[in-house]
């Protein structure tokens, strides 16, 4: 089955006209009865292959009917998300609340005098500023800016600042 559409990047859509050597976008106004006869007959055959599945209650025909609806509502969110992105308005954040942190504490676990990696409360909040990201752990009431001594997001990242202290 042909398309009989066209969407332009702007969102208007062409009825394409294969009548011609070479098919030629039309826009709706500019159709005639021949190309709105084969739009509608089209339309019919959508509705007829939904109607058949609901008839012969096709299971096959009714999961790919649901799986084509939910792909086009992932792929309308995908492009919301897209659109987001490209007014900087998206941003993937490296943790998330729940996630265990990690901080350098000025003694070991027996009480000695030796710098070490312990690992903290969970992150209860999370804050964006223009100069990095802020994390809030449960028990704390002040945001610690990530990557400093109270606050990393893995053991590694705190033992690799640990090593230059």
């Amino acid at each position: 089955m042909e398309r009989l559409t066209r969407k332009s990047d702007s969102g208007m859509i062409w009825f394409i006209d294969y009548e011609h050597k070479n098919p030629i976008d039309k826009e709706p106004c500019e159709m005639d009865y021949r190309n709105n006869r084969l739009a509608i007959e089209k339309l019919a055959e959508y509705e007829d292959l939904e109607e058949q599945c609901i008839k012969e209650n096709s299971w096959c025909l009714r999961i790919l009917l649901y799986k084509w609806k939910e792909f086009i509502n992932d792929i309308q969110e995908l492009y919301k998300y897209r659109k987001l992105e490209e007014q900087g308005k998206l941003l993937k954040l490296p943790c998330k609340l729940g996630d265990t942190t990690f901080w350098i504490s000025d003694e070991d676990e027996d009480g000695n005098k030796i710098p070490t990696v312990r690992e903290g409360n969970p992150i209860v909040g999370i804050a964006i500023q223009k100069d990095g990201l802020y994390i809030l752990t449960d028990g704390d009431t002040e945001y610690e800016k990530v990557g400093i001594r109270w606050a990393f997001l893995s053991r590694e990242e705190a033992e690799a600042v640990l090593k230059k202290l």
